[in-house]
């Protein structure tokens, strides 16, 4: 999706994998309504900033805020002009340049992830920071949108992506947990630009407090 109303046109896995140093973390992608009912307060959404609009993931029952000018999966229409198979994956991937995600195979890494895990917050971040690859630079404890959330960085120190990581994860107590994330890459090439990740770190901070839950179709 394009700010212009253009969707760039994706193709899509099932499930979310998250490469975390050698380790595959697999956070499945469930409707909302599978989850349950919760007496958690949903989060209260902040307004979009100027230059920038809204993607929407119905499959799922998310929304978030991403700039106007950036790319965005949209699985809804496979690249043949056929209903695609997993629309849950939508608007899960940012970038400023087009990106496919195949079928299968490895998928890209992008500026800006985006996930809604049906897994409670302590779940994801010991996930996310096990020590085996992961070495934590700072940690800090915030509310965004009114919901308990943390704020994480650290190396990957080993497996297929090594650098340093970001994340934003939004306790959302019974529904389970969003969790926003840019990495700067050590690639065969050389790192990632420190200005561009210290950028899509500021994206992520930005888009954080745009999530809102949405229903999700009957």
């Amino acid at each position: 999706m394009e700010g212009n109303g253009t969707r760039a046109v994706v193709t899509a896995a099932i499930a979310l994998v998250v490469l975390t140093g050698g380790s595959l973390l697999w956070i499945a992608c469930e409707p909302a309504d599978q989850a349950g009912p919760s007496a958690t307060p949903e989060p209260q959404a902040t307004a979009l900033p100027d230059g920038w609009v809204r993607c929407m993931n119905a499959e799922v029952g998310f929304s978030i805020g991403y700039p106007a000018d950036w790319f965005t999966t949209d699985v809804y229409t496979a690249l043949d002009g056929s209903e695609h198979p997993h629309p849950e994956v939508a608007c899960s991937y940012f970038d400023p340049r087009p990106f496919v995600i195949p079928v299968d195979g490895e998928y890209p890494a992008t500026a800006l992830e985006a996930h809604l895990s049906r897994r409670p917050l302590a779940t994801i971040v010991e996930q996310l920071t096990d020590a085996t690859f992961y070495r934590p630079l700072s940690r800090e404890e915030l509310t965004i949108a009114g919901m308990p959330a943390v704020r994480l960085e650290g190396e990957l120190v080993e497996g297929l992506r090594t650098g340093t990581r970001y994340d934003v994860l939004i306790d959302l107590g019974g529904v389970g947990t969003f969790y926003l994330t840019t990495m700067r890459q050590i690639l065969s090439t050389g790192p990632t630009d420190p200005e561009r990740y210290a950028a899509n770190k500021a994206i992520v901070d930005i888009a954080a407090p745009t999530m809102r839950l949405e229903p999700v179709p009957t």
